[in-house]
């Protein structure tokens, strides 16, 4: 599997995990001219911008830990533009959701919740 197919096959384990939970999926690859937000969910009333990352193992980096502040800046740019189509903003807030695939037994998937803030 390369690293597309790897992001692809974590995007929709993500999916799976959040309808599991109740959630309703609003757009996958939402795309703007700031960059991509990979799910945005509703949350009741709040509006949630997923990032979805994978790794093999986190000898190096945790996922969420690989999301830079260049990465945060183009999703919270990315955010507001989809924000804007809106009459009135909702809550919303920036989850990440890590996949990690370990070799051969089932991946691990973790929801961070608020992982990040914008400056």
């Amino acid at each position: 599997m390369d690293a597309t197919q790897k992001g692809q096959a974590a995007e929709s384990l993500a999916v799976a995990y959040l309808l599991e939970r109740g959630l309703k999926i609003l757009h996958r690859n939402y795309r703007t001219p700031y960059g991509e937000i990979d799910i945005v969910i509703s949350d009741g009333s709040t509006i949630c911008f997923v990032e979805v990352r994978s790794r093999r193992n986190e000898r190096f980096l945790s996922p969420i830990e690989s999301i830079t502040s260049m990465k945060r800046k183009r999703i919270s740019n990315s955010a507001q533009y989809f924000l804007a189509s809106g009459q009135e903003v909702p809550p919303c807030r920036f989850d990440v959701i890590e996949v990690l695939f370990p070799g051969s037994s089932m991946p691990e998937i973790v929801w961070t919740r608020d992982a990040f803030r914008l400056n």
